[in-house]
């Protein structure tokens, strides 16, 4: 089966950080896999093993993120940080209706994963943009 693109990145999507840029591409590319596992009807524990990579990789890139805008003194930082609270907390619902038998939940969180993804990129992150160093 040809691999098929649930979200592909777009110039627009870049902040002007190579490194941002870079961990965002990545998000992308394991929610595509993520919903190529779906499509081809993967085990659960390779779903699972997508997700719980998908988490701990989003975590990683928070804390990334987070750290660049503490440094630059971003003045929207604790709004941005409570959006980066309010994901995982939803992230966490996800995965343990996942864990618990409820292998429906799936595809919606992979829909969650590329609405959020590109909300957050397009509206939260340009703001910042122009305050962090590239």
């Amino acid at each position: 089966m040809k691999e098929v693109f649930l979200i592909e990145w777009k110039n627009e999507y870049s902040v002007n950080n190579e490194e941002i840029d870079k961990q965002h591409k990545r998000l992308f590319e394991l929610i595509n896999d993520f919903f190529n596992s779906f499509q081809l009807g993967q085990a659960e524990d390779s779903l699972s093993e997508t997700i719980i990579e998908t988490i701990n990789y989003t975590k990683y890139h928070f804390e990334y993120e987070e750290k660049i805008l503490k440094e630059c003194r971003y003045p929207e930082y604790n709004i941005h940080f409570k959006e980066h609270v309010d994901f995982k907390a939803k992230i966490y619902v996800f995965h343990e209706k996942f864990e618990n038998g409820d292998f429906e939940v799936a595809y919606d969180l992979m829909l969650f994963l590329r609405d959020w993804l590109i909300k957050h990129v397009m509206l939260e992150d340009q703001k910042y943009k122009n305050h962090i160093k590239t």
